[in-house]
């Protein structure tokens, strides 16, 4: 990485890390990314199924045996609450939430789809009340981008690259607080106005991220 003439930072938690390793800040180019934003509101779905879902890699660092932790919680004062958990990934690790589910009575209240398509999980994703996402490291956070484009509040552990991307717009708690986790997912689903607040101008920061638009400042600055 050093003997390279550019290195491309995806953000400025990224461009921050690569300074404190030493490197020539002139060689840094600091991108985004981009999502195709105007596809999304032409997908059909048919009303709210789902009161949360999470989109992503079903591995250790992605949280989600904290989420499943959490809907034990969330089932406790919300016995109907459903939760679909949209993804694929380490079998290992997904045996472990899938043996989690079962031991604690959660069968009936989540949903593991496995690896689906983009229309299809946008489905899922429009369908539900809120997205839930734990991850433990991000870089690059594009499903939290999509979620805001679908209109949705988003739950997800404190991380320095939302900040960058997104600052206030999320609903952040303490990295591996399972417990916080649960209840701002329970106060989110009790409370309707709230939610609509909370997700207030989501579709408006997602389409700073239009592919379009990504693509269009990209080309100029390498123009």
């Amino acid at each position: 990485m050093r003997k390279a003439d550019l290195i491309f930072a995806i953000s400025m938690h990224v461009q921050g890390l690569l300074l404190k390793a030493g490197i020539d800040k002139k060689r840094i180019y600091l991108i985004s990314f981009g999502i195709d934003v105007a596809q999304i509101p032409s997908v059909n779905f048919e009303g709210k199924v789902f009161d949360a879902c999470f989109v992503g890699a079903i591995i250790p660092g992605k949280g989600v045996l904290d989420l499943v932790k959490a809907w034990r919680m969330v089932v406790d004062l919300k016995p109907d609450a459903k939760l679909a958990i949209v993804g694929g990934g380490s079998g290992f690790y997904i045996n472990r939430v899938k043996q989690y589910i079962t031991d604690h009575g959660l069968q009936g209240n989540i949903l593991m789809t496995g690896f689906v398509g983009e229309e299809e999980k946008y489905k899922i994703m429009k369908a539900s009340k809120i997205f839930v996402f734990p991850s433990y490291l991000e870089g690059c956070p594009i499903v939290v981008c999509e979620a805001l484009a679908c209109g949705l509040p988003i739950v997800a552990y404190e991380l320095l690259a939302y900040r960058d991307f997104y600052g206030s717009n999320l609903t952040c708690v303490s990295i591996g607080n399972v417990k916080e986790l649960a209840t701002k997912i329970i106060k989110l689903l009790s409370d309707e106005s709230l939610r609509k607040e909370v997700a207030k101008g989501s579709y408006h920061v997602a389409k700073k991220f239009d592919l379009e638009n990504h693509s269009e400042t990209t080309n100029k600055d390498y123009t």
